[in-house]
């Protein structure tokens, strides 16, 4: 039987960009980015997930094959988000940012 062996390899995510002001009157916006391990290569099947900060409410999505994710239409405020796959090591990979209104994401 063939062990495949990931070992210590960490899922980072970059790319991502927490909220950018847009003229839109809503009172939601979205999180998008890319996820990537230590070498650029991009990591398809990576948990996302965002809390809010204020609400506890959780958001979660899986990255597409290009490693890319999308939490489109989340109510504007703070929010903590992290990674996760099974056979990657958690590298703490959390990042912390505020959601505004009519923000893209990206």
């Amino acid at each position: 039987m063939a062990r495949h062996r990931i070992g210590s390899v960490a899922v980072l995510f970059a790319l991502l960009s927490i909220g950018n002001i847009t003229h839109a009157q809503t009172f939601r916006g979205g999180i998008r980015g890319t996820v990537f391990d230590p070498t650029g290569a991009v990591v398809a099947g990576v948990g996302v997930r965002a809390q809010s900060d204020s609400t506890g409410l959780v958001y979660s999505t899986t990255s597409t094959s290009a490693g890319d994710f999308s939490l489109p239409d989340l109510p504007i405020g703070a929010y903590s988000v992290s990674t996760h796959k099974d056979g990657f090591r958690d590298a703490g990979c959390r990042k912390r940012g505020l959601v505004r209104a009519g923000s893209p994401g990206r």
